[in-house]
């Protein structure tokens, strides 16, 4: 056990600042997507269920008639529905006026009095809404997997890995593009693990998605999410360094993420082209979260998403609603998404911060999303 003198027990500390010993989770996934709260690639579609309809274009030709005959009869074209319900997270936080009332501010000076506590209910307000940003992302991150699971517990829903739950929510994504990427069924596009650096065709591997993506969908390829690991392999691969040229180094650009957390500390993260693939952006995300109580990075050291540039044709967030009541004198309002607000109570007093996100990614074409096994 620690000893201290007298003095240092009897006297008032200084208290330098409040801090955190983890920065502000990142949302990189939400801005490239346009789907955090109130983003660019959000849909209002309101209620808790929603559906789109398939009417795909045609690749077929049509057939010739001799002259003086009459038309080739065809078959309408099939439509699709696929049904989705809108995810629901809810929670709040109760906060007695007891526990906080003439308290020093958080970061503030022994003396300094905080009579209603505003310093430390302004913090809670943060953290309960970074639980909310946490699951978009947490949710962004599992539909570039395939789905995510929910384990009921009472009440409530907690997110956890696929089949690691009660139920799944599942994105749909083919088998084939959760493996080695047999996108069209004549075997697998990486066939050599990227951590094999002499012999690993990277190149060829891309250009085979980007011709595959063509056949499924007719989307180019242009993104590739993940982590450090993947990274390092890329930079020492043989194929990109002597297509990018043997004297020059391997990218022809690199960007540390523009993006600060709220305390303004930059991302780790990076975006990436590489001289012999010049269409390509490789983005390198190494932040994580605790999923169930443990902590778990977005793309893991063996998988590497492939996608087209973001759009709403292929995902977006749709966005829920239901109508919210702040008191019991409030009419009730219908609220988009995501809604937060502060409820009072009595005896003893006290507040009840809430918030509510009806909220879930849509994705309309699954094949736009190969979730490849690069390291193995």
């Amino acid at each position: 056990m620690a000893t201290v003198s007298l003095h240092e027990l009897l006297s008032a500390p200084v208290v330098t600042r409040v801090i955190s010993t983890i920065k502000t989770p990142q949302s990189r996934l939400q801005g490239f997507f346009g789907m955090g709260a109130g983003g660019n690639n959000i849909n209002p579609v309101g209620g808790h269920h929603a559906g789109f309809d398939i009417f795909d274009k045609t690749r077929t030709l049509a057939h010739g008639r001799a002259p003086g005959t009459g038309p080739s009869t065809i078959s309408p074209n099939v439509i699709g529905h696929v049904p989705v319900t809108i995810y629901r997270a809810h929670e709040k936080m109760p906060l007695l006026e007891e526990r906080i009332f003439r308290t020093r501010p958080l970061g503030g000076q022994w003396g300094d009095v905080d009579n209603r506590g505003q310093r430390y209910i302004t913090s809670q307000e943060e953290y309960l809404a970074q639980r909310f940003r946490n699951f978009r992302e947490f949710m962004l991150s599992r539909m570039l997997r395939g789905g995510f699971g929910l384990l009921a517990s009472g009440d409530d829903w907690i997110p956890v890995e696929t089949d690691a739950g009660t139920f799944n929510v599942d994105f749909q994504v083919p088998a084939a593009s959760k493996t080695k990427l047999n996108l069209l069924g004549a075997g697998d596009i990486v066939g050599t693990s990227w951590a094999t650096v002499a012999t690993a065709d990277v190149i060829g591997d891309c250009l085979e998605i980007n011709a595959a993506f063509e056949q499924l969908h007719g989307r180019p390829l242009r993104h590739v999410w993940c982590n450090s690991t993947i990274l390092q392999y890329l930079l020492t691969n043989t194929g990109l360094k002597n297509a990018g040229g043997t004297a020059n180094i391997v990218f022809s650009s690199w960007n540390q993420e523009v993006t600060r957390s709220a305390e303004g500390i930059p991302g780790t993260g990076h975006e990436i082209v590489f001289r012999a693939l010049p269409f390509l952006t490789f983005h390198v995300y190494d932040a994580g979260l605790t999923v169930n109580g443990t902590y778990t990075k977005f793309f893991d050291d063996t998988h590497a998403v492939f996608l087209p540039d973001p759009g709403a044709d292929w995902a977006e967030m749709l966005e829920g609603s239901e109508i919210v009541a702040e008191n019991r004198l409030d009419p009730g309002s219908e609220r988009y998404g995501l809604a937060a607000w502060t409820e009072r109570f009595t005896q003893p007093a006290g507040f009840e911060l809430i918030a509510v996100d009806n909220a879930v990614p849509a994705l309309y074409i699954p094949t736009c999303v190969a979730y490849g096994t690069v390291v193995y």
